[in-house]
């Protein structure tokens, strides 16, 4: 979640208006999820399109839709109204699904593999550079051996 937080100033730069709003606390509740997503839905029909009844959740929460009409129009109210309000309210319900805590779990798997020569700044990189670091450094093969097993745990 903090990581998160860290990226809501640009998260909100990037945000349209309506969903700034969303984003003020860093939170987005499945109110404002809801409501983001009768917003667009309202907009796809203002535009002549159409959305389906969405597919949900065990706790009933959005899980996917579906839109026909103008793709142009689908894709502007979904940019104006749901995109990142999605994506706050998902790492709310989830807050390990950032690339932060990714790397965090890989560096931590892989280091209770054994493999101890990564930089202290790995948590720092993306996967391909963290899966460079691990083949170039290791001289007897554990360590792609050990990284793809830490992917198939926790990516």
């Amino acid at each position: 979640m903090e990581e998160w937080q860290s990226q809501l100033p640009e998260t909100r730069e990037l945000a349209s208006e309506y969903e700034r709003e969303a984003l003020t606390d860093g939170l987005v509740t499945a109110e404002e999820h809801e409501a983001g997503f009768s917003a667009m839905v309202r907009c796809i029909g203002e535009g002549g399109g159409r959305v389906g009844a969405p597919s949900r959740d065990q706790r009933g929460e959005i899980a996917d839709w579906s839109a026909i009409g103008d793709q142009k129009v689908i894709a502007d109210c979904q940019r104006r109204f749901f995109d990142f309000i999605q994506v706050g309210f998902n790492i709310a319900l989830n807050p390990d699904l950032t690339p932060g805590a990714l790397m965090r779990r890989m560096v931590d798997c892989l280091e209770n593999a054994g493999i101890t020569y990564l930089p202290a700044d790995a948590e720092e990189g993306d996967l391909a550079d963290l899966m460079r670091q691990v083949t170039r450094l290791d001289g007897d093969s554990s360590g792609p051996t050990a990284f793809s097993r830490c992917y198939e745990e926790h990516g």
